[in-house]
This record gives C-alpha cells, structure tokens and sequence, in this order.
C-alpha cells in the first residue's frame, strides 16, 4: 500500500500524462493564465421584477464546449504539545486550466461531459520550504515520481456523467491518468490490479471529483425567485475522535447582469453539528467545540445555463486531548489543528 500513497497528491504525506488527447475541445490553441481571479464579477444589478422564476439547471446541449479554471488554495497548521512540543505548517495552491465538452444528452436529461486538463500549476511551502510545478516543464525523475498525480492529470481526460441538477452518477475513464501516474513512479509491472483500481477509487474521489463537483455545484431545480432559499444536507462526515453533519444553506441575493446574460446571484452558508465519539470520551479523549465555517458567493449564468464564477471559503479548527501510548509510558498529549481552504472556479470561455 505504500506504492498507491506515493502517487496521490504531494500533500497526501502529511494530511488527508502526458497520454495522447483524444480529442482536443479547441482547435485553436488558447493560454490563459494560472491565476485565479477572486473579485467579485462587474455586474449591473436587475429588480426582482426583471427576473422571476427561473431554474438552477444545466440544460446543456450536446458539442457545447466550456474552459474553466479551477483554483484550490489551502493551509494547514498543527501543533502538537505533550513532553515536548511540535509543529507543522503547510500551504499548497493548485490551479487548473480545464476543457470540457458536451459528448451526449441522454433521454432523462443526464449530461455526459468530457474533461481534458490542459495545464496544471502547484505552489506549496512545508514548513517553509517551497515546492513547486508546472505542467509541461521538464523536470527530473525524481520530481516526476513527487507529481506523479500531476503528470497523470496533465494533457489528460476523464468523462463524467451528471444529472442536470449537478449530481455526479460516476467519473470513467479514468485508466490512462492512472497508467501515466504508474509509468513515471516506475511502478507499472509491479503493481497489482488491486492496487490500481485502489489508486483509480482515490482519485475519483479526491481531485477528480473535487474539480467536477466545484464546475457543477448541485442545484435544486426548481423555480426560483429573489430571495429564494433551500437547504441541502450532507452526508455524516466520520473524523475518528467525533463526527460532523453538514447542512448547505443558500440563498438567492441577486439577479445581475453581466453583458447580454442574466446572472443569479447566489449566497451560501452551512450549518454544522458535532457529535464526539462515545469511544473516544470512554478512552479518555475530549475535544473542545471544534469550529466549522463555511461561506461564498455563486453566479450561475442563467442564460448559459451553468456557473460563471464562484468562490468558496471553508475553515475548519480543533483541539484535542488524550492519552497517547508511548515507548516510555503513557503520556497526555494535546493536539490543535487548523484548516483553511478557499476554491475558485472562472468560466474563461
């Protein structure tokens, strides 16, 4: 198992390819920045008049071909105090520049979508050391085996079946990201089916699925007016020492427009409950109210039907005390934790 961690996600050490294209969604060949733009869209404002009942629905049409840019910026700090006293800090941004395609609209509305990653850029620093990647550099052996992940992404496609809703019903194609991944780590005659249909489950649900859910946020679709509200619950979230249920609140706070389309304007919050484990209070483990924060802003271009921009904060912190079995005894341990993530998604064109 230790093989299939080595080609997750550079961060996977300390927390939770270049294959041929199929087909290119541009002929002519586009380079937009690896930059995410967190602003607020220049907009002009409508009354609640101009705008009424309208759908949060991806009625997309089969060739329609999108280019987003996807940008996840996280940090993550952890100090841990017991006889002595450790920390850890680390940051990491990763950007995307994504072209996808409408390959077929099934009779239900179920929209098959084709993804191709065109550029990736990655940016972290652990414990102050910087490390860095851009798709398509040259870069050693030994770094291609660090961003194995990357090099599997890049100039590379998935497809993804969704309801019109933004529900994902399953991502494929998913073999030649995984074989590019095996190829530069060296693992490709060494690695049993298991294992990589393991390392094929973990991508579709960390990155993959990640980039897929943020470009289609799940949507009610019913008719909906300014000021509209409804609330979207989230499965049971199992951390071990305590558990966390989520529920997504949003709200329409706007019509706008933005040239010649029609945007919805959408606010969003959760709310959140902890349950600690009845184990880890047995076992003698407390943890302090953790702090669960979540906010954004959504514009779904409802002329287009699908999202024109978002951006999305969550922040999450703990701490926690225990006791901890060591070589010399058990000793008591306490452990603050603190995570920030903000993820960006532009449609380009």
């Amino acid at each position: 198992m230790k093989k299939i961690v080595v080609l997750l996600s550079l961060l996977t050490i300390a927390f939770i390819g270049c294959g041929d294209k199929e087909t290119s969604p541009e002929t002519e060949v586009k380079n937009y920045s690896l930059k995410a733009d967190t602003s607020s869209l220049k907009t002009e404002k409508l009354s609640a008049e101009e705008v009424k009942d309208v759908q949060l629905a991806y009625n997309l049409k089969k060739g329609e071909k999108f280019t987003y840019r996807f940008s996840s910026l996280s940090s993550e700090e952890a100090i841990v105090k017991g006889p002595s006293v450790m920390s850890q800090s680390i940051s990491e941004e990763r950007t995307y520049i994504i072209e996808m395609e409408v390959k077929d609209i099934e009779s239900d509305k179920t929209l098959d979508v084709s993804f191709y990653i065109k550029s990736i850029k990655v940016e972290a620093f652990i414990d102050g050391q910087k490390i860095s990647y851009v798709s398509g550099n040259k870069i050693d052996s030994t770094d291609a085996k660090k961003f194995a992940e990357y090099e599997g992404l890049s100039n590379n496609s998935f497809g993804a079946r969704l309801k019109n809703n933004g529900d994902i019903l399953e991502l494929y194609k998913l073999d030649k990201i995984v074989n590019k991944m095996l190829e530069v780590t060296g693992l490709t005659d060494s690695i049993s089916a298991t294992e990589k249909e393991q390392i094929k489950q973990q991508l579709d649900m960390g990155s993959l699925r990640l980039i897929v859910s943020q470009i289609f946020r799940k949507f009610e679709t019913g008719k909906i007016s300014l000021n509209s509200e409804w609330a979207t619950p989230q499965p049971t979230v199992d951390l071990q020492i305590l558990t966390l249920d989520n529920t997504y609140k949003f709200k329409i706070d706007s019509f706008e427009k933005l040239d010649d389309d029609i945007l919805a304007v959408i606010g969003a919050g959760v709310e959140s409950k902890f349950k600690i484990s009845p184990d880890a209070k047995k076992a003698g483990y407390n943890v302090k109210e953790p702090k669960f924060l979540a906010h954004g802003k959504i514009y779904y271009n409802v002329t287009r039907n699908l999202i024109q921009k978002s951006v999305s904060q969550i922040d999450f912190d703990f701490t926690m005390t225990g006791p901890v079995p060591t070589q010399n005894g058990t000793v008591q341990l306490s452990r603050y934790q603190k995570k920030s993530t903000r993820n960006t998604v532009e449609l380009l064109d």
